[in-house]
């Protein structure tokens, strides 16, 4: 976070809203009157192509900040993903006396980091798309166990895989000994972090998997 002096001013009791999972919170070509930042569950942002198909463009989890953008409208639509819980932000939140975030400057930089983390996967095989992706969540929950929010649809829509290939890459992972499926595909387990950062970075190994 960006925290530079300022006076603190009055500022209104933080808006909270809930959402059930899959319902919308804004769409694309909305207003802008704000942010939100995640404070239970996790969020989805995507667009929805002529022809029906959805593009997953990221997730937004615990903490994240989503909806503020430099135009005057949405460029894409956030959904729920599960039951979630947000708070509404300006551009300029107080974080304590004399201090405040920037948190158009914050959103900027995590969106910049989702659209080269998307750029890098472009350039990926499949396997090497998904562990990457499984890596890049651990690293932002901060841990290697893990309860997915989001499920494999959202993921192949994100990854610009088929849910088949997700599922078949998966299990693949599992029987390899890189990860453990936990009750019922909802939770996740990564074991063996040095060879699935090996199969992200496209090094030679001994693992083969097809797309």
């Amino acid at each position: 976070m960006y925290l530079r002096n300022r006076a603190r001013a009055p500022s209104a009791a933080p808006i909270i809203r809930t959402f059930r999972a899959g319902a919308q919170i804004f769409s694309e070509g909305d207003e802008i009157t704000g942010g939100y930042r995640v404070l239970a569950g996790a969020v989805r942002s995507c667009r929805y192509l002529g022809d029906g198909r959805r593009q997953v463009l990221g997730f937004h989890l615990i903490d994240d900040i989503f909806g503020l953008e430099l135009g005057a409208k949405h460029s894409a639509s956030a959904e729920a993903m599960v039951a979630t819980a947000v708070v509404s932000v300006s551009t300029r939140s107080t974080a304590g006396p004399g201090e405040y975030v920037d948190l158009l400057e914050l959103a900027t930089k995590q969106l910049q980091q989702a659209q080269d983390l998307t750029t890098d996967l472009g350039k990926k095989l499949a396997h090497e798309r998904l562990a990457n992706f499984l890596l890049d969540v651990a690293r932002r929950l901060q841990s290697t166990s893990f309860r997915m929010p989001m499920r494999r649809l959202d993921i192949a829509d994100h990854l610009g895989l088929t849910i088949e290939s997700v599922s078949r890459l998966l299990n693949g992972f599992e029987r390899a000994g890189l990860v453990r499926i936990i009750d019922r595909k909802k939770r996740l387990e990564l074991l063996d972090l040095p060879r699935l950062c090996d199969l992200a970075d496209g090094r030679p190994t001994a693992l083969r998997f097809d797309s």
